[in-house]
């Protein structure tokens, strides 16, 4: 077994999970400083607003382009990849959890 899948075999279920936890509250505070001003001052629907938190699409290129007003911390721009590496991690800690096998 090579070390790395050795060193990993030790990581249990619980600490994916808070990983892939702190990972998901991350993107989603990420998210909302970049489209928060959209929300608010370009009247962009919540629910437009959060299909950019799983895809980026026209309309999120769009409302990014056209907002002219100072986001917090300059995070003008938002990447759907964030989310997905959550999910993958609290994924894992779910089938990290129901193996039988621990390694």
């Amino acid at each position: 077994m090579s070390g790395v899948l050795r060193a990993l075999r030790h990581i249990t279920a619980a600490r994916i999970a808070l990983a892939g936890t702190v990972a998901l509250v991350a993107a989603m505070a990420w998210w909302w400083l970049a489209f928060q001003p959209l929300i608010e001052i370009a009247d962009m629907p919540l629910s437009s607003a959060a299909a950019c938190l799983v895809a980026d699409s026209d309309l999120c290129s769009l409302a990014r382009a056209l907002c002219k007003r100072p986001h917090l911390l300059d995070l003008d721009s938002y990447h759907p990849a964030a989310f997905w590496s959550a999910f993958g991690l609290l994924s894992l800690a779910a089938l990290r959890g129901l193996s039988r096998d621990p390694a």
